[in-house]
């Protein structure tokens, strides 16, 4: 912000003080909440590592192999919600691949009972 600026030193002191102190206010307030920003980031990335690392865990667990490829996608993986999806999936496909697809397959059409009816 620019003044014109005061004649009286006293004035021009006041001033300079009121700036430099809003000035310092700003840079705190944007140091906290730069802070706080990265906290949360790494409070997520932690948790989506954390899934990750369960993932491969009951894939291993399971004996079911893991192509490097595979391993990447869901290490790197940040999306916990997605990450979460997966791990549900690791506990019941046969495949790696399955676990991170995009799409679940078509669930197939439950067999309904064959109604008969009475002959007269």
């Amino acid at each position: 912000m620019e003044h014109r600026g005061y004649r009286s030193e006293l004035f021009r002191g006041i001033y300079e003080k009121g700036e430099a102190e809003g000035e310092a206010r700003g840079e705190a307030r944007g140091e906290a909440r730069g802070k706080a920003e990265g906290e949360a980031r790494g409070e997520a990335r932690g948790e989506a590592r954390g899934e990750a690392r369960g993932i491969l865990a009951v894939l291993a667990a399971r004996g079911v192999p893991v192509s490097e490829a595979i391993r990447t996608r869901i290490m790197e993986c940040r999306d916990v919600v997605l990450l979460d999806t997966w791990i549900r999936r690791a506990a019941v496909v046969s495949t790696a691949a399955a676990v991170v697809r995009e799409k679940a397959p078509p669930r197939a059409a439950a067999k309904r009972p064959v109604r008969r009816t009475r002959k007269a």
